[in-house]
């Protein structure tokens, strides 16, 4: 069996640790806490978020997001799955997240509001991704970061599922 980082040691921690994971200011000045355990459910739930919109290990996904809790949600449960996250600039034009889709074999995007018209605005390509996630408000065509209200807190790795690759 392989070690995940994040299930076999932060969903561990998470368990016994009552202190914040993250403590984080907004650009308004408004702080936000989220604790160990609270992190450790949600991102588990965006972990069944995206194996149920066809993530599985090895999947890469493109991360074009300001530094915000999401951002490190994301990386968290893109552990979990076993996706490969690649950060990128929110200066990316159109041409640059097309060039990393067909380069790096992107298969999800996840971005902000501001930037959905820069990844619509590749057209063709986008039938090469599993889904396009928005954080903020919902887009037509995009799924919202906030519907993994949805999905399962709990969170189960099968040996099938870890060794599961497909490109």
């Amino acid at each position: 069996m392989e070690f995940n980082w994040a299930i076999d040691y932060f969903d561990k921690i998470a368990e016994e640790e009552s202190s914040p994971a993250i403590l984080y200011v907004d650009d308004e000045g408004v702080k936000k806490s989220v604790s160990f355990r609270e992190l450790k459910f949600r991102s588990n739930k965006i972990a069944n978020f995206l194996k149920e919109n066809g993530l599985v290990k090895g999947k890469r996904i493109l991360l074009q997001l300001s530094n915000r809790i999401e951002l490190f949600e994301t990386f968290l449960d893109a552990m979990k799955v076993g996706c490969t996250t690649i950060p990128a600039s929110l200066l990316l034009t159109a041409k640059d997240i097309e060039d990393r889709i067909l380069r790096e074999k992107i298969k999800c995007i996840v971005t902000e509001n501001g930037f959905v018209e820069k990844v619509d605005a590749i057209g063709n390509l986008l039938k090469y991704l599993k889904c396009k996630v928005v954080v903020g408000e919902k887009v037509m065509s995009w799924k919202s970061f906030y519907e993994v209200e949805d999905c399962s807190e709990m969170f189960k790795s099968s040996e099938k599922f870890l060794h599961q690759m497909n490109y």
